[in-house]
């Protein structure tokens, strides 16, 4: 797995997922694409390290304990230091649309193509040098 300091340069990814086994995979997928990934288990979590760490991305559970993913989105996009920061959102299959109050798309399951295509979107186009493809 590739260390943050082995590549300073990659895009900072916030995962915010509260299954520990998605985040795993999840995790696990970045990092084998060159991402530098983030973990958050709970919504308050990801609201505290989005601050902190100023990530490029955020992909966001919708349903989370604490803050559900929604609300995480509302608030980033109040605070102007993380307002800019484009939001994928994870959502259960029951639930449609976009991500409300942030300026993210929704993906329903965990489809590692259209993961990356919805993150070279969110990042213009901007990917690691080496070793990231666009689905595998």
């Amino acid at each position: 797995m590739l260390e943050e300091r082995e590549r300073p340069d990659a895009p900072k990814v916030l995962v915010a997922e509260e299954n520990p086994a998605m985040m795993d995979l999840i995790v696990r997928t970045l990092e084998r694409h060159g991402y530098r990934p983030i973990p958050a288990c709970s919504g308050e979590e990801a609201l505290r390290l989005a601050v902190r760490e100023k990530p490029d991305l955020i992909l966001m559970d919708v349903a989370m304990p604490l803050r559900d993913g929604y609300a995480v989105a509302r608030a980033l996009a109040r605070e102007p230091e993380t307002s800019a920061i484009p939001i994928i959102a994870f959502q259960p299959p029951e639930r449609r649309g976009p991500a409300r109050g942030g300026p993210g798309r929704a993906l329903r399951a965990f489809d590692e193509r259209r993961l990356f295509q919805q993150m070279n979107r969110a990042l213009g186009g901007r990917r690691v040098a080496a070793g990231a493809r666009g689905g595998a």
